[in-house]
Order: C-alpha cells, then structure tokens, then sequence
C-alpha cells in the first residue's frame, strides 16, 4: 500500500509542475475530472486541507475561477505568465487582505510622505546590476498572514548596508519591528522610513537572537546584543517618478520600495516581466535588489517576503516604464523608495 499511495502521488504531483512548467507557453482547457486531479495534485504540493466538504468545495469553485483567470491571461500573451500557486484557493479580495494589506500607519496610503526634498544622488552609467548575486541579500523570507511586509523590506535594505559596510551578511530581525517600533502598527502596517527611524536610536538584533513567530508579542528587545546599524534619520528617500534617482540608488546599495500589489499580477505571479495590470495604490513593501534586461525587457529585480515558492523563487521582475501611473511606475515602484542611511 504505502509503494502504491507513493506511485500514485507522484502522478498526481507530476501534473501540476507540468501545468505549470508550461503555463507560460500554452493554454491548457481540461475537462472537470482533469480538473479535481489537477486540485488534488495541488493541495497535496501545498499541504491543503479544509474544515469540512463545503469550505473544500468553495474552495475548488474559487480554485477552477482562478485556473480560468490563469489560463486565459496566459493565452493572451503577456510579458509575463501566472501559475497555480498557493494562493490559488484564494479570492483575489482574500488574497489583498491577507497577504498585501499593510494598513493602519503603515502602506496602505495611496501616497509616500517621506518622498519630500529628496536630495539627489549622482547618476550612474551602470547598466546592469544584481546585488542578490553580490552576497549582499539574504534568502527570501516569508512574513505569513501578518501584515508585516515594512518590516522584511527594512530588514532587507538595512541587511544589504550592514553588508557593504562590514563585508558581512547578517540576517536581521523582523520581529524586534514588529513588537517593539512603536511608531508603527504590527500586524497592520507602516512605513519603512518610520521602522528605520526605530533601528537608527536602537539598532537592530540578529534574526538568530529574535526569530520571527508572525504574530505581535511583547518586546524583549536586548541592547546589549543588538547591532549599531543606523544614526540621524535613519533614512533618506528617494525622488519619485524617476529611473534614473531610482538606478542611482540602487546603485548604492538595495533599496526599499513600496508597490501594489493586490491584484493578479502578484498573486498568481509565475515569471516574466510586469508591464501590465498593476497599479500604484500602494499596499506592499518588498525590496529592490536589481536591475536588468530579462527575457528581452528591462526590468527591476524585487525580493518579495512570501517564501520562496511564489514567483520567481521569491522575485518578481517589474517592467521599467516611468510613463506608467501617472509617472509612478509600473506596479508604482517609483512612488515611495527609501534608504537607510549609516553613520560613519
């Protein structure tokens, strides 16, 4: 029996990666039995399980909507192409709260109120760069169901500074952010500057030292082991509507950016470029980490904070054309850039 449920597995399993090894390439209607087997290759790739047979039946009715959404979005030819992921059983309106809902002080605001008298950082001639394949950018990490995106975008920026400074990789604590930056909401949201005004008068601890739980505790924060990361400010914003401040930036060292992010584009996000069906209200921080052509098109390269299994193995490549939004962007990449800032 155990020969035969692992046989039988692996058929199962084999469908859904062929499904969407190819979803970028073909256009795939099957039948409704083709369908369940494909669910339940799904669940089992996912470790789904539901409550009772009505939550498991809502949940195949919102899973073959999205198979219909996926598939016709990937006939149409886009520059980039959607998969079944583990959002797959969500709606999209399930999905923007739970996973793109920085609320509270936190992104939600269609606005960035720390993009006022930027300095400007001197242009660079630099064509391509990926401070991922550098050593500067911890793996992807996955903030769960909590709204904590600033505080895995604050880290990420923050990681990649400390590492150009010391010529070492720490990964650095969210959690610390999440209890103890009173300045912000949790669960609920903030702004990257407003976190990195808390590391720059207490610093950051490694993530080893306060792992993540992805909920709010209370904070036990510990000066004597956390790291001297920030001073002044902490932060300095970036000039919006602008790729080439934007470039300049990154040039510097990775950068927090604030996007949208509820919508389709991101949740069923598989690969490609992003040049379409994504707004500017933001609603998600991730953190910029390269620049490039990719499959033809310049693109930025964007670490994302939901596990390395969703998009491109935890990126997402977004499309560079500051005509888009009103001149904000692509997804609005060019609306609320940040960077932290050291002390001698």
């Amino acid at each position: 029996m155990i020969g035969k449920a692992l046989t039988l597995f692996a058929v199962v399993s084999l469908s859904l990666v062929a499904y969407n090894h190819y979803a970028n390439t073909v256009n795939a209607p099957i039948n409704r039995d083709e369908l369940r087997l494909l669910w339940t290759s799904w669940k089992a790739q996912y470790s789904k399980m539901y409550p009772h047979q009505a939550e498991e039946e809502l949940r195949f009715q919102i899973f073959t909507e999205n198979y219909a959404l996926i598939n016709s979005h990937n006939a149409e030819g886009h520059s980039f192409y959607m998969v079944l992921n583990k959002f797959a059983d969500l709606t999209n309106e399930e999905f923007g709260a739970q996973y793109a809902s920085c609320h509270g002080k936190g992104v939600g605001d269609d606005f960035c109120p720390s993009a006022v008298n930027c300095p400007t950082i001197p242009s660079t001639n630099v064509s391509a760069m990926n401070w991922t394949n550098s050593g500067a950018v911890t793996p992807v990490k996955n903030q769960g169901q909590c709204g904590s995106c600033w505080a895995f975008s604050t880290t990420g920026a923050i990681e990649g500074l400390y590492y150009l400074k010391n010529h070492v990789l720490v990964s650095f604590s969210e959690q610390q952010l999440v209890d103890c930056a009173s300045q912000c909401d949790a669960c609920d949201g903030c702004w990257p500057y407003l976190a990195m005004n808390y590391t720059a008068v207490y610093g950051l601890e490694p993530e080893k030292l306060y792992p993540y739980t992805g909920v709010q505790g209370q904070c036990k924060y510990n000066k004597a082991v956390a790291l001297n990361v920030t001073t002044g400010n902490g932060y300095q914003c970036v000039s919006q509507k602008s790729n080439s401040q934007l470039m300049a930036a990154l040039d510097k060292q990775p950068v927090s950016i604030a996007v949208q992010a509820n919508q389709a584009s991101w949740q069923f996000y598989g690969g490609g470029v992003v040049n379409t069906l994504c707004g500017d209200k933001l609603d998600h921080a991730v953190l910029l980490t390269g620049y490039g052509s990719h499959r033809g098109s310049d693109a930025w390269y964007v670490k994302n904070s939901w596990g390395g299994d969703w998009g491109d193995h935890g990126y997402i490549w977004i499309g560079t054309n500051d005509k888009a939004n009103s001149g904000f962007g692509t997804c609005g990449i060019l609306r609320c850039a940040t960077l932290p800032v050291f002390g001698n």
